[in-house]
């Protein structure tokens, strides 16, 4: 007799039927964008990705992937291979992304975008095997593995006695089993107990699952162009929600313990059919009923969510204290990492809604708050992330302690909590105090961004990202707390500038020039370029706006590669008598520290047919506080090609002597806000005063900018300056007008001031 189709499973189907008619006409007007990226996904990685009987890519990574690469402003097109087929093609540069687990060897031959999902491990063997508890007990059996899957590679690393069964996949890994090739499938938990119930297979899980691992996009290492690009869609992607709202669509299926479990997995084959027919947003639909009506969510990957009163220690338990408990279902992962028992970033926003759903609205406004160990990524550096976890399981328990409406843990040492009272008031305060770790001589400070969610109708969502704001703001004002208002609401524009940039509409971006004098001869020596945009859409734009929002989001080498091209045409087409002249570029510590751009410079060169040291490369001082070996290799590099290195903004940083002893220079440039100072403070005369001194004794050119009367450029003089640039000799100025002012200069003028 046939089986019973359940009710549910009608209304999915009709549902997703219906929506996908629907909206058809209208996706498939979409137009196509140019420069697809190509995304690889496994066959048949259910529930995260995989092929249908239409050839078409399904599954949480391949929504993911799509909504990245789309807000990105581009295509995305999909290979299907083996997994062994796709690192080969990954390898070959045959596709740009695929989504896979971080190991150590991995990240030596690729880069990793943010992790954005943890998946664990689980050993799949037949009913009835008898001392398979652990993953130690694996020792003396054949293991069917995945070929170049992270089980396969560690245990090719590790010393389990084992042999090692290869397979193409997880679905043969699993099959190995019941075909007599293997004893135990090592595979990953949540992929391994949805291929289970779709095939019904005999076989169950053993023992608790293990290593929970990052998920992240990668992709080669020599794609640094691409990284930048989608790291910044990425973190786009994350802000605007559309993470939450896919990870939604797909949570029930991507919990083995709900949709997948012996008591409540779909089980006959109409329901997985319609499944695969309905529209992603008739999922959403029922995601979205279920999920209200069963006031339950919890997240497969790593985390259960424990009941209100349980305590984390350090040796993965919770400790009664007089209300129910959770056990955890994670353990130590190769004695190195720790993962806390609180739900992530999508359960928190559902279990926040449920909390704020059902309050009473004549109460005081709540608050929502995000908490950072700032300290977080440098123990994990320096200590290893053990040590790290360690803190994060402090705080947790911190938190614990708080009756908090919700929380949830955003990964990287980051807690969000939800609260019906004051956050930091009401003896709370000690909410911010430091962690320690007493026994590793270790501890993290504490920061946070707090924001209210008004007793009126509000937007979680919005609530959530301003808090994250007023996070970001507290960590860049390095305030302990601050508490989110309008004032640090993002810019629209800014947005626009980066996309702009991003899809390469930079139509109006050019140089202007300034020129330097040298103050014993009075002639114009040099000329620094400095870039402008006056953009059709958004008006003229000023490099104090756009210049640190590219740094933000990695883009600033368009304006540095603009420039350079600029320049070194300019420099190629001057006539003999301006051929002394040197042009001074700014470069922001990225573009210096990328790997290619020793070999970038010399390109140029070699293009436009000019001498390195027709360049000077300018670096604000505090840019060297940055990866300073790195930008120190850099820098010696371009010196040793020929060209002069200059320090600019020299005395706005906090190690300036450190700078000049350690760093390849040739001159440095006096900030403006000492120059326009000098005739009226004393003190701002006395820094310029030594700050010559110093450079002359180090043998280094020094170049006041900001000069603005005759009066401050005859006590430049008087310093003993070497060179001046300001509105006392020109404003910047186009090329044209440039041409008419070394043609019309004269150096007595400004050599001898009255």
């Amino acid at each position: 007799m046939g089986k019973q189709v359940r009710p549910s499973t009608l209304f999915l189907f009709c549902v997703g039927a219906f929506f996908a008619l629907t909206l058809f006409p209208i996706f498939g007007k979409a137009e196509e964008p140019s420069a697809p990226v190509v995304i690889g996904f496994d066959r048949n990685y259910a529930p995260f990705e995989w092929q249908d009987e239409t050839g078409q890519p399904r599954g949480f990574f391949v929504d993911l992937g799509r909504a990245v690469v789309e807000n990105g402003g581009r295509e995305a097109q999909y290979v299907t291979d083996t997994w062994p087929g796709l690192v080969g093609r990954l390898e070959q540069g045959d596709i740009d992304i695929l989504p896979m687990l971080v190991s150590k060897s991995r990240a030596e031959r690729f880069q990793f975008s943010r992790p954005f999902y943890y998946l664990t491990h689980s050993l799949f063997a037949a009913p009835g095997l008898q001392g398979l508890t652990d993953i130690r007990d694996i020792a003396g059996h054949v293991v069917a593995v995945e070929k170049r899957s992270y089980a396969h590679d560690l245990l090719l690393e590790s010393d389990f006695s084992v042999t090692i069964f290869e397979t193409e996949g997880t679905l043969e890994a699993l099959e190995a089993v019941p075909d007599g090739h293997a004893d135990v499938a090592m595979v990953t938990s949540a992929v391994g107990m949805f291929l289970l119930a779709k095939y019904e297979l005999d076989l169950k899980s053993y023992g608790t699952p293990f290593w929970p691992v990052d998920y992240a996009f990668a992709m080669r290492k020599d794609r640094h162009d691409l990284a930048q690009w989608f790291n910044l869609a990425f973190s786009e992607t994350l802000s605007e929600g559309h993470y939450n709202k896919i990870y939604l669509n797909w949570g029930s299926y991507l919990d083995p313990s709900t949709a997948w479990s012996n008591g409540s997995r779909i089980s006959d084959q109409m329901a997985f059919t319609a499944f695969l027919i309905g529209a992603a947003l008739a999922f959403v639909i029922g995601a979205f009923f279920w999920r209200h009506q069963h006031n339950s969510f919890r997240q497969a990957a790593d985390f259960v969510v424990p009941q209100r009163g349980g305590e984390i220690d350090g040796a993965d338990k919770i400790t009664d204290t007089g209300e129910a408990t959770v056990k955890p279902r994670l353990r130590e992962l190769d004695g190195a990492k720790f993962t806390s028992n609180f739900p992530l970033r999508p359960e928190f926003l559902i279990e926040a809604e449920r909390a704020l759903a059902n309050r009473d609205h004549s109460e005081d406004c709540w608050e929502l708050a995000l908490l950072k160990l700032v300290d977080y990524e440098d123990v994990s550096r320096l200590h290893g992330g053990k040590v790290a976890e360690h803190l994060v399981y402090k705080l947790a328990n911190r938190l614990l302690a708080g009756s908090f409406k919700a929380y949830g843990y955003y990964g990287r040492g980051i807690f969000s909590v939800l609260s019906d009272r004051p956050i930091l008031r009401l003896g709370r305060q000690a909410l911010l105090d430091p962690v320690d770790l007493d026994e590793h001589d270790v501890g993290s400070s504490i920061q946070c961004g707090l924001n209210i969610v008004p007793a009126a109708s509000f937007n979680l969502d919005e609530i959530v990202q301003q808090a994250e704001t007023a996070l970001a703001q507290s960590l860049v004002r390095r305030r302990t707390w601050l508490m989110y208002h309008a004032d640090m609401a993002p810019d629209p524009m800014d947005a626009k500038i980066v996309r702009a940039f991003r899809r390469d509409e930079i139509e109006g971006l050019r140089a202007v020039y300034q020129p330097q004098i040298d103050l014993k001869s009075g002639c114009i020596i040099g000329l620094e370029a400095l870039a402008r945009w006056d953009h059709p859409e958004f008006g003229s734009v000023p490099p104090a706006k756009f210049i640190p929002l590219l740094e933000q989001a990695g883009l600033s080498y368009r304006v540095a590669d603009k420039m350079l091209s600029e320049i070194c045409a300019m420099i190629a087409s001057m006539p003999p008598r301006w051929a002394h002249l040197t042009i001074s570029i700014n470069f922001s510590v990225q573009d210096l520290s990328d790997p290619d751009t020793p070999s970038k410079f010399s390109r140029y060169f070699a293009r436009y047919g000019i001498k390195p040291e027709k360049i000077v490369a300018e670096l604000t001082e505090t840019a060297f506080a940055t990866d300073p070996e790195i930008l120190k290799t850099a820098l010696t590099l371009l010196q040793k090609k020929g060209m002069r290195i200059s320090i600019d903004d020299f005395g706005t940083g906090f190690s300036s002597l450190s700078y000049l002893s350690s760093f390849p220079a040739d001159e440095v440039k006096i900030d403006r806000h000492f120059v326009s100072r000098m005739l009226d403070s004393q003190k701002d005369r006395a820094i310029i005063h030594s700050t010559v001194k110093l450079a002359h004794d180090l043998g280094l050119l020094v170049v006041a900018e900001g000069a603005e009367d005759e009066a401050t450029l005859a006590a430049l003089i008087e310093e003993g300056c070497d060179r001046v640039q300001g509105y006392v000799i020109a404003k910047p100025m186009s090329r044209q007008g440039l041409d008419v002012f070394l043609e019309t200069y004269q150096p007595a003028a400004v050599h001898h001031p009255s």
